[in-house]
């Protein structure tokens, strides 16, 4: 199976996950201050995949873009970002031990837009990202 091309990207991603050797890469790149974006390029590989596993590891933080999801209301592709209160009711169930998919249920009733149990696990990964560079500042 060849490399994609992306119609987005200007060069042909590669398919399949990291592997290790690509782990490897990533870690030394970021440490020598390459971004995700020129690291992903080299590796041929799509950058939300690159950043996905910088975010994992702790090698950048989330960050909110400029044209990130509006959180009062629907994208043009139907999703809606995660205000406040959501990110505190979601954090206080996992920290219940309520199981991912329960809590996506619960946070679609209370809030009144779809949210998956992957969806949920992602959040939750950023929040918990911010909060352990916050704790690090403080």
């Amino acid at each position: 199976m060849g490399a994609s091309h992306s119609p987005k990207l200007s060069y042909a991603v590669k398919p399949g996950g990291l592997s290790a050797a690509d782990h490897d890469q990533i870690f030394t790149l970021a440490e020598a201050g390459m971004k995700c974006g020129r690291i992903a390029r080299k590796l041929l590989k799509h950058p939300a995949t690159v950043r996905w596993f910088m975010y994992r590891n702790g090698l950048i933080e989330p960050s909110r873009r400029q044209t990130a999801m509006p959180i009062d209301r629907p994208n043009s592709a139907g999703r809606k970002g995660y205000c406040p209160a959501e990110d505190a009711f979601i954090s206080r169930l996992r920290t219940e031990g309520v199981p991912l998919t329960e809590i996506a249920k619960r946070t679609t009733e209370r809030f009144g837009h779809p949210r998956s149990r992957h969806g949920v696990e992602v959040r939750l990964v950023m929040l918990a990202a911010r909060d352990d560079e916050a704790t690090e500042a403080a």
